[in-house]
Formats: C-alpha cells, structure tokens, sequence
C-alpha cells in the first residue's frame, strides 16, 4: 500500500490548558453543508462519548462526528451525567467533584464545536435507576460476578472496571477494596445499562458508536444496541501513532480476525514488505507508536548480561519469559492454561527448577514503570516473585525501568514464553519459536506461535521449549502477513490529529470543509465503515 503525500498532514501544535477549546470554537465558527446527495445506509449515529473530561475523546470523536455529518448522518452524543464509579477514574485519580468537571468540561468542548449532547440519564426512569443502586447494594460478596440469568455481559464489565481502577491483576474476593469497587461498577454497569435501554429507545439510532465496550461505563451500551437489534462499532486508539482500530460488533478491538482468513494466503508485495519491515525495525524503543515506554535505549547485551550475572560462556540455552502491565492481561474467566498472568508466571518459575541448565529470564512490561498509569508495586511482577519462595539460580528478573533493547534480548534467547504480550508476534518475526498460554491474544494463530490445549499440555510444551531444541519453527513470512494486516491495514490513520500517548497534540486540517470526502484516506475508509458497514480496513493488494 503506497503512502501518498496527502496522507501526512502538517500538523499545527495545540497544547496547554484551554487551547483546544479555543479551536474547536474556531473550526465550529464555519461548518459546511452537507452533502445532500449523500444517502448513507446508517444516518443516525448514536455516540456514548460519556467521558467528558478527556480533550482526546472530544476533539477526535468531535471531529470524526462532523466528518459523518458530511456524508450526510446525523450524530448524537451522550455523556454521563454523574456515577458512582466510572472508567475516567483511577485510585490514584479520583478527585473530589471529578463528575460536575468532566460533565462541564465535556458539553463545553462538544458544544463549542456545534454537537448535539445528551445527557446519560435525559431519558431515565427514576425509580428504576434507584432499583439498580439498590440491586447493586443487596448483591452478595460472592455474587457480584454472576450475571442475572437472561441478563450476561455485566460480570465481566464489572471485573474489567473493578481491575483497571485498581491496576490490578486478580479478581481478590477476600480483598474488602476490590469487593467495595466491584460494586460501585456493579452499580453503575446497571444504571448505565438502564440509560442506554432508554435512550436507544427514544433515539432510534441506525448505528451506536463507543469506545472500550469491556468496561462498565461503555459496555452496557453495545449490550444494549444488540438487544435492541442496532448494530454497534467499537473504537480504539491503535499501535501506531495517529491510528484507530474499529471493529463491527465486537467489543475486542484489537485484532484482524476478519482480515486473516482472506490474507494469510496471499504474499506481500514489494511495498508492503517494505513497509511492515521499516516499522517493525521501530518497536524496539516504540518510536513509531502512540506511546513510547523507554527513553535511551539501550542495544547492547554486555552490561545487561554484567547487571544481571549472566555468563554466555557457561550458559547453554537462554528462554525469555515475558509478561504484561497487570490489569491489561487480566481476562474474564481466565485463560485456557492459567487463571491470570500472576498464576502463570509462579508456574514457569517452579517449572524452571526441572530444568538448571537452562537459564530462564523473566522480563517485566517497560508500562509498569514508563506509562501514564504506572503499576502499583503490589500488582508488578517483580513484587509477585518476591511473594514467592526464592528464585532459583537459573531464573533472572529484569525490571520494567532496565533499558534494554527486546531486540537485543531476542539476539540472546533461544526460545520465548509469553500471556498476552506483543512481544510474542515480534519474537515470531525474529524467527523465535513462541509458546502462548492460549488466553486469547490476537496472534494466537497456527504457524505463528505454539498455543497449548490446557495445563497439562502447557506444561509438557513447556518442557519441551526448556530442553530444546523445539522442533516448531515459526513460519515469518505468514508473521509478516499477519502484522502487515494488524499494523497497516487494520489501523487505520485517522490524519485529522496526532495525538501522543492520550493527549491530542497537533490539527491537521484548517477547517471542518478538509473532514469532506477525497482528503484524507483513513478518515474516508472510516467514515465508509460506520455509515456503509464495509470492513474497517485500509484496501491494498492483498485483497486483490
């Protein structure tokens, strides 16, 4: 897929406090008409932006709204209006007050750029809004990770929520801190449930829009529009910069599965191998991507071998064992060989004493220490091996703040282990044989990497990767397809803003006329997808 000059805007910087108030009010001073030819398939589209504090959400779902509106949709945003619990919040940010400010801030910025807000709980009836408090307070302990029968999808809301405020990676039934919070979000995955029933109802959409549909504040509205027979799409900020992942109703958004089956078959051409080569070269130090987690890199593997005692003269074979920040591995249910990242880890350590000969080292996720969320110390890796009996000789722990290079540790190791981390598709990519848990991630796929039936199976894998040599081999050039599929055509450059990290930093466009049809590529295909349901995909070769 060849990318033109049209597709890298010059972005004007935008930052500090206000600043982008200010531009909105400037873009909105001039709005075009839309074009009245345009007959989309789905015209009114109902956004549940509901976080209004966030200058990301507003300015890019602001803008991708007056992009649809150009094609000729309707759109109506929703924002919360006050809850016990919601996702815009954190233990270590959860001021006094915080709903009356983002509520504020965000029909501030929404109105200033000439949208339609609704409030969540416009169309609420009252006395059932108090039944779910009052549910969500007579809920057992025991009890508030069960779905009503004939009501599924709040638990695992709930769980996500719960887990993510907390940073935490298990769901502890005997914690009173986890337990207090679950039920907050149990509280408000009912209201918001409530809410979206409501106002979906009295809306009408053709279409609801939303991010994040695993959490209590977002989930319970794609629950809904499938119970109401309205079709919903996800959206998330995707790996590269300046990247969204959209999915049609799935709430998982990051993955290609409705890409592979058709590309996995067919090679890359020239471009397309070039592409997906130069930007895998950038992921050692993440400079391509909306977060960067190390600063100075470091590529060589002589002082990292001296900080941690590794003799490469004595050592015969070296397995990586990589993990994730805590809370972002945790998943509903668990996995297929573990319950949670944590159960994981303790496993391959003790597993490890089978086999002194080989040196096993277990690196922990850059994010725990380098994110905008950091870990709390409770929930790191490091603090979970301590809590353990001692390591053993041939186990390393390199924490998340050590600058090497994961290139440098792929040179090192023979073999990798991982849960959900995409350090396991790079290590396919660098010909490493990998060996997942099966929980799920989005690579899991044959020819890649190594995914075990169950425990048992793990284990005897396992053993197998540790005595070496492994037999599997992973096929690079269906590695390739799948990453050009995952990074270029499934993230799709949405060229109207950069954004760094959360933060919108810079506009690419002088006025909302440049959101109009034939401008920007990605924004094209985006807006086709939500209003015509074709496949949120950038096209290329490798669907000719």
């Amino acid at each position: 897929m060849s990318v033109s000059p049209r597709d890298v805007p010059q972005y004007r910087d935008v930052t500090g406090p206000g600043a982008w108030r200010a531009v909105l009010h400037e873009l909105a001073a001039t709005v075009p008409a839309p074009d009245p030819r345009a007959r989309p398939r789905y015209r009114t589209i109902l956004m549940p932006m509901l976080v209004g504090a966030s200058d990301l959400f507003a300015v890019r779902e602001g803008l991708l709204a007056h992009a649809l509106r150009l094609r000729g949709a309707e759109v109506v945003f929703v924002l919360c209006d006050g809850m016990t619990a919601c996702d815009a919040r954190t233990y270590d940010h959860d001021p006094d007050g915080y709903c009356a400010q983002c509520l504020a801030h965000g029909e501030a910025n929404l109105a200033a750029f000439g949208h339609r807000v609704l409030r969540a709980s416009a169309h609420a009836d009252l006395e059932r809004a108090g039944a779910c408090a009052a549910l969500a307070r007579a809920r057992a302990d025991e009890e508030l990770l069960q779905d009503a029968p004939g009501r599924p999808g709040l638990a695992a809301h709930v769980f996500s929520s719960t887990l993510r405020y907390l940073r935490a990676g298990v769901w502890a039934p005997s914690d009173a801190r986890t337990v207090a919070k679950g039920r907050e979000y149990l509280e408000t995955a009912l209201l918001m449930r409530e809410f979206a029933q409501t106002t979906i109802a009295r809306v009408r959409p053709d279409k609801v829009v939303l991010s994040h549909g695993v959490y209590a504040t977002w989930g319970p509205w794609a629950d809904q529009a499938v119970a109401a027979g309205v079709p919903f799409d996800t959206c998330c900020g995707g790996w590269r910069r300046n990247t969204l992942f959209l999915q049609h109703d799935d709430p998982r958004a990051l993955h290609c599965d409705d890409l592979w089956p058709d590309v996995a078959h067919h090679p890359l051409d020239a471009n397309e191998r070039a592409c997906i080569e130069a930007y895998i070269s950038t992921r050692d130090d993440n400079r391509a991507d909306a977060f960067q987690y190390i600063q100075g890199i470091e590529q060589g593997l002589a002082s990292f071998c001296a900080r941690h005692a590794i003799d490469l003269t004595t050592t015969r074979r070296i397995v990586g064992v990589f993990s994730n920040v805590a809370f972002d591995s945790a998943r509903f249910g668990g996995g297929r060989a573990f319950a949670d990242m944590f159960a994981w880890l303790r496993a391959c350590v003790e597993r490890a004493r089978l086999h002194p000969d080989t040196l096993f080292v277990v690196k922990a996720h850059p994010g725990e220490a380098n994110f905008a969320e950091t870990t709390p110390e409770a929930w790191r890796v490091g603090a979970a091996l301590a809590s353990s009996s001692a390591l053993p000789p041939n186990v390393r722990f390199v924490p998340p703040d050590d600058r090497v290079s994961p290139y440098a540790l792929y040179a090192l190791i023979d073999a990798g282990l991982v849960n959900t981390s995409s350090v396991g598709l790079e290590m396919a990519l660098h010909g490493i044989p990998v060996l997942t848990t099966g929980a799920g991630v989005h690579y899991e796929k044959p020819g890649i990497v190594v995914v075990p039936r169950d425990t048992d199976d793990y284990f005897a894998k396992f053993d197998a990767f540790a005595r070496g040599p492994v037999t599997f081999t992973p096929d690079r050039e269906l590695a390739l397809r799948y990453a050009y599929a995952l990074y270029f055509r499934k993230s799709m450059p949405f060229e109207p803003i950069d954004v760094k990290g959360w933060a919108p930093v810079g506009l690419g466009i002088r006025h909302l006329g440049d959101l109009a049809p034939g401008r920007f590529p990605g924004l094209d295909r985006l807006c086709e997808g939500i209003l015509e349901g074709t496949a949120f995909a950038m096209p290329g070769s490798l669907r000719q």
